[in-house]
């Protein structure tokens, strides 16, 4: 439990949205469909970062839901 305190104060775990946030937004406008590898391709960027910016979309309102490995659907553009 000390452990997990140290690493909490070390990093930030807040859920603001990531700084590439909104060239993601206009990146998807030209797609039906959006993936983590699309992003990463287009953003260079890593797994982790893609697929977390493909989870704050969805909170948003712009992405279907995950299914499995298969590319969301773009809701609104």
């Amino acid at each position: 439990k000390k452990r997990v305190k140290k690493l909490e104060e070390r990093y930030s775990f807040d859920n603001s949205p990531d700084v590439l946030f909104e060239k993601a937004i206009e990146l998807m406008k030209g797609y039906e469909e959006i993936s983590a590898s699309l992003l990463q391709r287009t953003l260079v960027i890593g797994y982790s970062r893609a697929a977390r910016i493909l989870d704050q979309l969805e909170e948003k309102g712009y992405l279907g839901k995950a299914e499995g490995a298969k590319p969301r659907k773009v809701i609104k553009k």
